[in-house]
């Protein structure tokens, strides 16, 4: 566990993400269970369920809307029909959060190169 450190982005993006000039999302980071089942092979739906789950409101004009009082699903569709440049500007936020990482050199007992292993993100550790 002291090998262990914590990866700070280069480029550090606000949980308050203009979607437009109308809209804004206020968003929390993904805890382990938003990303349970997830993999480095994740689809479309995949990622639309995280995004929604870390939602906690929507801000049309002077209107907030608490995504808790929405069922899941529309919350899915919702993100669904967003635009690309909007779903990136989501991910830049997901993309710039800390990452914890675990690196340690070890020699392979069969043939004795030495090696580095890299564990990064909470995929690596839990997944």
């Amino acid at each position: 566990l002291e090998k262990i450190t914590v990866r700070e982005p280069a480029t550090k993006v606000s949980n308050e993400i203009k979607l437009q000039d109308n809209c804004w999302l206020i968003m929390r980071p993904p805890s382990i269970s938003d990303t349970y089942g997830i993999s480095e092979e994740s689809n479309e739906r995949d990622i639309l369920t995280v995004i929604a789950a870390c939602i906690e409101r929507i801000i049309f004009n002077d209107s907030t809307i608490d995504v808790h009082n929405i069922s899941k699903e529309e919350v899915i569709n919702w993100v669904g029909g967003l635009t690309r440049a909007q779903k990136d500007s989501i991910l830049a936020y997901f993309a710039s959060m800390p990452t914890i990482v675990y690196e340690d050199k070890f020699k392979c007992a069969k043939c004795g190169e030495e090696n580095t292993i890299v564990i990064e993100g909470l995929e690596d550790f839990f997944g």
